[in-house]
């Protein structure tokens, strides 16, 4: 079987869907399976980035190009001469006006964020957005979805028949399963000046997430024994919470917007509790993060986020200052409750098993030959 996979997040990105390019293309490529080859598509690399690829692999374009047009068109010359039998797509989009007579196509979409909340996108970027993912949604033979939220939005915006998309979780990194000795948390601690008990979050700093409700229902709390930590950069919603802060005169709430991916799992670790009540997501995976770290969780209600943390959350509206408040002091005050939901969420966690995920993934291709 030879697959091609259009692999630019892979080289050139060190977030989600990085992340999510990563497993999926170095994990196929240690399938168990020796008749796999792999192609990987991408405009350019960075130094730092997916270097346990083998070079050989690696396709770039022979012509200075915008790596856009190349992407999504320029690379059919290439699929036509490997003679691939999989194209797949992992970050919601395909080439166009390509003959995929003798190639099935699979694309991975995430999320339909900037159709759910045009307000936090430019115009022209919601636009192109939605003609790429609806045109990768019609012209695939095979859609994975994230989450079945994700799923749910394809059928509702964009018409596809149910039985084309399949619903495959993405994993985490293996950094966030192996457990940190007390002295190496402490060591993280101390480099970040984490004192107290801590309520921790993690993610971009923006509106949806709504990092400002679980900020003003920690003032709200009052507890001095207690610190709220959020980690995560921004832009101006990171200005306006930071001017809250300081406008309360707030002593027990950081942000922290420098903190380097391998010192999280020992913040997640050594907090007391995580808090991610984003109003909309395409999955969470900051969620299935704090479960590997054996911790309990708050989460909110309506979007996908019951599917990532399952039995291992208390869910609140995340617009109710009130019910976050009592939330955290719940969690906070109650170790039993802590330990209960953290339990649970190990079974859950079950369900991100990386093997798992990959053999539902080659099922998908093994199922369009």
């Amino acid at each position: 079987m030879r697959i091609g996979y259009d692999a630019k997040r892979a080289f050139c990105n060190n977030t989600g869907l990085g992340n999510y390019s990563r497993f999926i293309i170095e994990n196929i490529l240690n399938f168990k399976d020796e008749n796999i080859d792999i192609v990987a598509y991408t405009p350019k690399t960075k130094e730092g980035y997916f270097e346990t690829f083998p070079k050989e692999k690696i396709l770039l374009p022979q012509k200075k190009l915008l790596s856009s047009i190349w992407r999504l068109h320029f690379i059919k010359k290439d699929i036509k001469a490997k003679a691939l039998d999989i194209f797949h797509g992992l970050s919601s989009e395909i080439p166009i006006f390509v003959n995929w007579k003798n190639t099935k196509t699979v694309v991975t979409v995430h999320d339909l964020i900037f159709l759910k909340y045009p307000q936090y996108y430019k115009y022209f970027d919601a636009l192109i957005y939605k003609l790429k993912y609806k045109y990768a949604c019609h012209k695939a033979d095979k859609i994975i979805a994230i989450s079945q939220q994700t799923k749910n939005d394809i059928i509702e915006h964009f018409g596809i028949p149910e039985n084309k998309i399949e619903v495959i979780y993405q994993s985490i990194q293996d950094i966030y399963r192996k457990e940190i000795s007390e002295s190496e948390r402490n060591i993280i601690t101390n480099k970040y000046k984490l004192q107290k008990p801590f309520i921790l979050s993690v993610g971009t700093l923006e509106p949806r997430k709504n990092q400002l409700n679980i900020v003003k229902a920690f003032h709200q709390l009052n507890d001095k024994n207690l610190e709220l930590i959020l980690v995560g950069r921004g832009k101006k919603y990171k200005d306006e919470i930071i001017a809250y802060i300081e406008n309360n005169k707030i002593e027990n709430i950081k942000v922290l917007s420098e903190v380097k991916t391998e010192d999280l799992p020992a913040i997640y670790q050594s907090c007391l509790t995580f808090i991610y009540i984003s109003s909309y997501e395409g999955f969470g995976i900051p969620i299935v993060e704090a479960l590997a770290s054996q911790k309990s969780i708050i989460a909110a209600k309506g979007s996908c986020l019951e599917e990532a943390a399952g039995e291992g959350a208390i869910y609140i509206e995340p617009d109710n200052i009130n019910q976050i408040t009592e939330a955290v002091k719940a969690m906070s005050n109650n170790e039993d409750l802590r330990r209960k939901l953290a339990r649970k969420g190990q079974e859950h966690l079950k369900n991100f098993d990386s093997d798992l995920l990959i053999s539902k993934v080659m099922k998908v291709y093994k199922s369009l030959l």
